[in-house]
């Protein structure tokens, strides 16, 4: 299946299974947009990782928002990832909320508080969402959005074991000195994921706009996970990649996520 798979397919495959496992309930026509956008985030939310200055990251955001506005044409046709990005019909100002909110990425405990933990998200994955939802030309974006943000809010507690051992954190106030008390800030973002995911069920949306928020479905499930470790993110089970094909298609199915 791997040989059939463009550059940017292969990629969020590899690095976001999750998103990969939605958006084959896609439309044919609009997965390959989706996933040139899921690519695009990968790219940038890899970007700290793979500098050792902050400058550095902020040299290489800068470049993706000229290949986005156009002014890096020559650069970026060779690098299938950001050519595919490029040829988005998106306008260059609808990334710029997801570009500004990487910047937080350079520093190593960026959020003071809950609040600023959640404008990360929605900066994010809910700004994400919200572009999803206009790649499949369907309406559905404020639901959308709820979801990516809780959906980034998740990851972030999944991924808090591999973020600790890079030296960065999202908790308030940045990591904290022992397990329990990590667990113990840990809890409100949670928490507050939950109750984004129970209000975003409520609002009105329509089925097509299901391949977006079906990474609700999975980031219920996650909870549960990591509720059942005791709301531990370290514990291995926590970040084991579940994409979980026949309950995203019962709830493909019904209508729901």
């Amino acid at each position: 299946m791997n040989l059939a798979l463009s550059p940017a397919a292969r990629l969020v495959q590899k690095l976001d299974r999750d998103r990969f496992a939605t958006v084959l309930f896609a439309p044919q026509g609009a997965r390959e947009p989706l996933f040139a956008l899921y690519a695009l985030n990968i790219e940038l939310a890899n970007i700290r990782t793979q500098v050792r200055e902050p400058q550095a990251g902020l040299i290489r955001l800068q470049w993706w928002r000229e290949v986005l506005e156009g002014g890096r044409d020559p650069e970026a046709r060779p690098h299938p990832i950001a050519w595919a990005a490029r040829q988005l019909p998106l306008v260059s100002t609808d990334f710029e909320p997801l570009l500004t909110a990487r910047e937080s990425d350079l520093e190593p405990a960026p959020f003071a508080d809950l609040a600023a933990v959640e404008d990360y998200a929605r900066a994010t994955a809910g700004c994400l969402a919200r572009l999803a939802c206009t790649l499949l030309g369907t309406e559905g974006h404020r639901a959308a959005e709820q979801v990516g943000t809780a959906f980034a809010l998740v990851g972030l507690a999944r991924a808090m074991a591999f973020h600790h051992g890079t030296g960065w954190s999202a908790l308030p106030g940045g990591a904290k000195a022992d397990q329990a008390a990590n667990r113990a800030a840990l809890a409100p973002i949670t928490a507050r994921a939950a109750q984004l995911l129970d209000q975003a069920q409520v609002m009105a949306y329509p089925r097509a706009a299901l391949p977006v928020l079906l990474v609700g479905t999975l980031a219920r499930r996650h909870l549960q996970v990591l509720a059942a470790a005791g709301g531990d993110p370290f514990d291995s089970s926590v970040s084991r990649p579940r994409p979980m094909p026949l309950r995203l298609l019962w709830h493909r199915w019904r209508g729901r996520f």
